[in-house]
C-alpha cells in the first residue's frame, strides 16, 4: 500500500476570492510559505515523510517563498504545478491562455528546482478534455485534480449558490458533476494527445467522503478514529492538505473575515497534534511515496 502526502500552497488572497471578498486585507504572497508551508515541512521532517507541494508560481516572485521552496527541494520533496496564477476559471479560458498558465508555471519551477514539473493539479479541482490534452502534449506524468467526492461537490454547490443569492459572487466555479462517477483509484485517461495518468484525491469507499486536511480538521481526533477502519481499506492514499491548514488565526494575525474558513476556527496546536496522529498511522501501514514516484511506478506497470 502506498500513501502520498501533498500540500496545495494556495495564498490567503485566493480564499478572499473564493468568498467574494476584496483582497485589500490579504497578506503578501510569501506569507503562506513562511507560515503554513514551513510548518508542514517541519512536521514532515519530524516524521520522515517526503511529500508533493503544488505551488502557484506567481508567488515565487517573493524571495521568502523561493527560499522555502529551495528548502523543500533540499529535503527531497517534489515540487509540482498548481498553475501560474491559480485562475479558478482556467477550464473556461481559450487554449492559448491555458497553455500560457502551464508553461509559465513550468518555467518558474524549473528556475528554482532545475527540473520541469511532472505533475499538475488544477485550480478548484476542475479539469476539461482540453486541459488534460495539453498536459499530455507537454509530457506530464500525471494529473491529480479529480476529486470524486459527492459530499464535497454538494457542499460547494450550496455555498456558491448562497453567495450568488447574496450578490457576492465567488470566483470559484462548480465543475462538471461527471467527476463523481470517476474511479477513486489511479487510472489512465485517454486524451487526444495520448494517455495521462490520473491520481485522484482520496475519498472513502461507498460514501465518497473526502479524506483531506479540511475534513480531518472538521472530524477532529474522535472522528478520525471512527473513520480509520474505512481508511485502512484504501490501498492508495492521496492525502491532500492546504498550506492554510497549518496556519493559526491569532498567531499569524489573519483577518477575521477568513474565520468562515473551518481551518481558521481550530487552533494550530490542535491541528498539528491531529495531523501528527494521522500521518503517523499512515507511516505504519503504507509506504510513503511522492506523487511523481507513484506515477513512475504506475507507468512502468502499464
Amino acid at each position: 500500500r502506498i500513501a502520498s502526502i501533498n500540500v496545495d500552497v494556495d495564498g490567503l488572497h485566493l480564499y478572499y476570492r473564493i468568498h467574494g471578498l476584496p483582497e485589500n486585507a490579504a497578506p503578501g504572497r510569501g506569507a503562506i510559505y513562511t507560515t503554513g508551508m514551513t510548518r508542514f515541512l517541519n512536521l514532515f521532517q519530524a516524521l520522515g515523510i517526503r511529500a508533493t507541494f503544488f505551488v502557484v508560481t506567481e508567488d515565487l516572485e517573493d524571495i521568502a517563498a523561493r527560499e522555502v521552496i529551495q528548502r523543500a527541494v533540499q529535503e527531497g520533496h517534489e515540487i509540482a504545478s498548481h498553475s501560474h496564477t491559480h485562475p479558478y476559471d482556467l477550464i473556461r479560458m481559450d487554449r492559448q491562455a491555458i497553455t500560457d498558465e502551464i508553461t509559465r508555471a513550468e518555467e518558474s519551477i524549473g528556475e528554482i528546482t532545475g527540473e520541469t514539473p511532472r505533475g499538475f493539479r488544477a485550480p478548484g479541482y476542475n479539469t476539461s478534455p482540453e486541459l488534460l490534452e495539453i498536459l499530455a502534449e507537454r509530457g506530464y506524468l500525471y494529473d491529480s485534480s479529480f476529486f470524486p467526492s459527492t459530499p464535497y461537490y454538494l457542499a460547494k454547490a450550496m455555498v456558491l449558490s448562497w453567495y450568488s443569492l447574496r450578490r457576492r459572487p465567488s470566483e470559484s466555479i462548480l465543475g462538471s458533476p461527471s467527476v463523481l462517477a470517476t474511479p477513486r483509484l489511479p487510472h489512465l485517461l485517454k486524451t487526444a494527445a495520448g494517455p495521462l495518468l490520473e491520481l485522484p484525491v482520496t475519498v472513502l469507499p461507498w460514501t465518497r467522503f473526502p479524506v483531506i486536511g479540511t475534513s480531518l480538521i472538521a472530524m477532529g481526533h474522535r472522528g478520525w478514529r471512527l473513520a480509520r477502519s474505512s481508511v485502512n481499506k484504501v490501498p492508495f492514499i492521496n492525502l491532500e492538505f492546504h498550506a492554510i491548514d497549518m496556519t493559526d488565526h491569532a498567531l499569524d494575525n489573519i483577518d477575521d473575515v477568513l474565520l468562515r474558513q473551518p481551518d481558521q476556527r481550530t487552533p494550530l496546536a490542535e491541528k498539528t497534534t491531529l495531523f501528527n496522529e494521522v500521518l503517523s498511522h499512515l507511516k505504519e501501514g503504507w509506504e510513503n511515496r511522492t506523487l511523481e514516484e507513484v506515477a513512475k511506478i504506475q507507468t512502468a506497470v502499464s
